[in-house]
């Protein structure tokens, strides 16, 4: 069976990316002998060199793999020694410029699926049943692939065949993407390597599923109505303002920390599991611990609830932190 070397880079990535920060929580090797990995980096040259030597081998992966581990030992490095991991440009930085411009009209329901490779994602809401995508990329980036229907919006990086040698071409993009207010809408989003802010103020979701690897989102979600999310993060950090609607869902973080912030008078149950190296501040915050579930005194009066399912492995869990999560 062939194997999609894409996938398989991103795999090796994570696993040694998540590797790192597990094994300083547990004590197996200390943060202050991380600060030599990056003497590491002439292994990316050694990788790049190799995938262009072998392209047309058996051993045509063994290049990705190389520049995989590697950046996932750098990043795991810098994630583990309490740096915030987050990859806007990966790469080099410049002008960005217009490259691609697109809108549309849905149906009553649609579903959205986004998938965003080193760059920056915003996604915000509008009025009516239209909506808008704006890419901007520096030179030597692609415009994305946009595909659309009445009832269906795909945007994804466009296929240049380099697979995990795009972080070594370095240049930054930048997608912003307005979603009608007018349309329920199934919304999912894969983020790598990037940073996203998701704010559809006044948006309605039928659900919301996100993936995040080595990177940062924020999702506002306090005006929207959103009846289910779920997300699952790898090494980075996600900030939820919760519906005041309510909603019910999961989130797992691996090797990633997660904060929460309720609106005034929704009451919380959120039902913890894994703990493998984690936290949470819930008591702090007022929770009442009721066996694997923690509880808000109010929930029971409550008129509109949140209920979640956290798992976190090496992951960090914050109910309404001091700096809030926006």
């Amino acid at each position: 069976m062939p194997i999609n070397r894409r996938f398989l880079n991103w795999g090796v990535f994570l696993v040694v990316l998540g590797a790192i920060p597990l094994a300083v929580s547990l004590g197996w090797i200390s943060s202050s002998s991380l600060s030599d990995l990056w003497r590491l980096w002439p292994l990316l040259l050694i990788g790049a060199g190799a995938g262009l030597i072998l392209a047309r081998t058996a051993f045509a992966a063994l290049g990705g793999v190389i520049v995989a581990a590697t950046f996932g030992l750098l990043l795991g490095g810098l994630f583990a020694g309490g740096f915030p991991l987050s990859i806007p440009t990966c790469g080099s930085t410049g002008d960005l410029q217009r490259v691609a411009e697109r809108s549309g009209t849905f149906a009553t329901t649609a579903s959205v699926g986004l998938e965003l490779d080193c760059g920056r994602l915003e996604v915000g809401a509008v009025d009516g049943s239209g909506w808008q995508v704006v890419a901007d990329a520096t030179e030597g980036r692609q415009a994305p692939e946009i595909e659309s229907t009445a009832s269906r919006l795909a945007i994804r990086p466009a296929e240049s065949g380099d697979g995990f040698f795009s972080f070594l071409k370095g240049g930054a993009q930048a997608w912003k993407i307005d979603l009608p207010r007018a349309t329920a809408i199934v919304l999912g989003a894969t983020v790598n390597a990037g940073e996203a802010t998701i704010a559809p103020a006044g948006g309605s979701f039928d659900s919301i599923g996100l993936t995040l690897n080595a990177g940062s989102m924020v999702l506002d979600l306090e005006t929207a109505r959103a009846d289910r999310l779920s997300a699952t993060l790898n090494a980075g950090s996600l900030a939820v303002v919760l519906p005041a609607s309510g909603t019910t869902g999961s989130i797992t973080a691996n090797a990633a920390s997660v904060k929460l912030c309720a609106p005034a008078g929704v009451g919380l149950r959120l039902n913890v599991s894994g703990g493998f190296a984690s936290s949470n501040n819930f008591g702090d915050a007022g929770l009442v611990q009721q066996g694997d579930t923690w509880v808000s005194p109010d929930y029971a009066t409550a008129t509109a609830t949140v209920n979640l399912s956290l798992t976190g492995n090496a992951a960090s869990f914050s109910l309404n932190p001091r700096e809030g999560c926006r």
